[in-house]
């Protein structure tokens, strides 16, 4: 039920924000897209979760199909505020047990893993959102200041994926998304906040250090430009859950190829754009998706 619980908690909160007059209108229309797609596989991943369940309750089951019908019928009229309504009562019908992550709690060990693994398979995406993005890879830092944090972690578990080897699931642990919760809302602090007494750390998010020309990630050459350009022919095969989303990815890594190989990129964007380039080239494809 876990996949349903989280999908029902992610689409609540979509439409909050979709419903919420401050919303930018590009924002609005990317979030009425990843609704739109999410409403589309809602019945499929009731199902699996019914299935998985155990022994059926016919009574359960009918008023699920009943509330995924009326969150469809809702969302296609366009009655945002009644479509967030009904999308909050799911959500408190099948409430996901976040127990494990709440209260977090902050540990040495926990930021040194969150700070690798942000680092391995994060930073490249999430450290320079494009403002210009209908849905953008959000800054995870910020997310973490300005979101509850039961809806930051619903997201850390329900929007990450993996690859086929994973069928698609998250393939971190309970304890590597805590480990990532705890790094995001320390504010990437290298050790516990009690261990420095309060102050920011070497190293924090928002004051990196130095990169060593010595150790900085090669520029890639126009074949890797060329090969990464003709895997947006791949995305529908890569990624069957959202080709769009894969073909826009792919797109963009190639367009930071570009960006990096012009020689009159800023430097900060020029650092940017690699530690993406180098992020993908260490997991092509088919390894991660964008935290929603």
């Amino acid at each position: 039920m876990r996949d349903l619980r989280l999908e029902a908690a992610l689409i609540a909160a979509d439409a909050r924000m979709l419903a919420d007059p401050a919303t930018p209108p590009g924002r609005r229309a990317g979030l009425a897209e990843r609704i739109r797609s999410s409403l589309g596989s809602l019945a499929v991943t009731a199902r699996y979760a019914i299935q998985a369940a155990g022994p059926r309750d016919s009574q359960r089951d009918a008023q699920l199909a009943a509330a995924i019908s009326e969150l469809r019928a809702l969302f296609a009229a366009g009655t945002l505020p009644a479509f967030s309504r009904a999308a909050d009562k799911l959500a408190a019908a099948y409430p996901i047990a976040l127990s494990y992550f709440q209260p977090l709690t902050v540990t040495p060990g926990r930021l040194a893993s969150g700070r690798a693994i942000y680092r391995r398979y994060c930073i490249g995406c999430h450290a320079s959102p494009d403002p210009n993005a209908a849905n953008p890879a959000p800054d995870l830092f910020r997310m973490a200041k300005t979101e509850p944090r039961d809806e930051l972690i619903e997201r850390l578990l329900a929007g990450v994926h993996g690859d086929r080897t994973t069928s698609l699931e998250n393939p971190f642990s309970d304890e590597e998304i805590a480990s990532l919760a705890a790094y995001f809302v320390s504010g990437g602090k290298d050790v516990a906040p009690e261990a420095t007494g309060g102050r920011r750390a070497p190293g924090a998010h928002g004051s990196p250090r130095p990169v060593s020309p010595a150790r900085s990630p090669a520029v890639p050459d126009a074949k890797i430009a060329s090969a990464i350009s003709r895997q947006s022919n791949a995305a529908m095969l890569v990624n069957p859950i959202d080709p769009r989303w894969a073909r826009s990815a792919i797109q963009s890594s190639a367009s930071d190829v570009a960006s990096v190989m012009r020689g009159s990129t800023p430097p900060s964007r020029s650092v940017a754009a690699t530690s993406r380039i180098s992020a993908a080239r260490r997991r092509p494809w088919t390894t991660m998706r964008l935290i929603k």
